[in-house]
């Protein structure tokens, strides 16, 4: 048999001929952390290393990797001086909502940004939390890449947890506080209301009726009707 090595694949002509490495230095400026953490950890930041041909969406995943999270939500890249500038140049990550935005992240090249160094933007993930992130250009390089890319060459901080109050009870009792999910054996109650599955009597509204609950939480009785009243026979 033959011993033959397989020939290496050439590397496009982009990269034989140099391409452009970009330092990329992002930190966390906002996001629900807490007052633990951030006597501890003052700077969170993370250093990458990118290559101009690879697209805001590969930058998304590196950040969501480099900060040890494991819960993905949507993101966008916002390029104006300030987060939430209106009339900057953003880029999104779904298409269906491209045609408000600059440009596709997936398709979005760093390349095509036309960065200089000195370049901060900004990048948002998680629309709930609002974990907000500044990313400034520190470098652009010329030169053939080795090894893989994006990589992180230089970390600050520990990452914070991606959700830091989840078993907090108290923090979500006040952002719940108006909301009632108590059950009782008839099923959920909202706000005074239980929603009762019908019998053969029972008239009919899209299989369901509402039943109103007296303070104790018992059904109270219907209103009397006259007959004329009564509700049209189900279909």
């Amino acid at each position: 048999m033959s011993s033959k090595k397989k020939p290496k694949r050439p590397l496009p002509p982009s990269r034989r001929k140099g391409m452009r490495i970009y330092t990329l230095e992002t930190v966390v400026i906002g996001g629900p952390m807490t007052d633990e953490f951030l006597d501890a950890n003052p700077v969170v930041s993370r250093t990458f290393l990118m290559l101009g041909d690879q697209t805001l969406e590969k930058l998304h995943w590196a950040i969501f990797k480099a900060f040890g999270r494991d819960d993905d939500h949507m993101y966008e890249f916002q390029f104006g001086s300030q987060p939430m500038q209106r009339g900057a140049a953003n880029y999104v990550m779904h298409e269906d909502a491209a045609d408000d935005f600059a440009g596709l992240a997936p398709r979005t090249t760093l390349d095509d940004l036309d960065l200089t160094t000195g370049k901060v933007f900004f990048y948002w993930f998680d629309f709930g939390d609002d974990w907000w992130h500044s990313i400034k250009v520190a470098a652009i390089d010329l030169g053939k890449p080795a090894g893989d890319y994006p990589r992180v060459v230089a970390s600050v901080g520990a990452s914070p947890p991606q959700y830091p109050f989840l078993d907090d009870e108290e923090y979500y009792d006040e952002e719940d506080e108006d909301f009632d999910d108590d059950e009782d054996e008839g099923g959920p109650i909202v706000e005074g209301v239980r929603f009762v599955e019908l019998d053969e009597d029972g008239p009919i509204i899209e299989g369901v009726r509402f039943v109103e609950l007296d303070e104790d939480g018992e059904e109270k009785p219907a209103p009397e009707r006259d007959a004329g009243d009564d509700p049209k026979p189900r279909p």
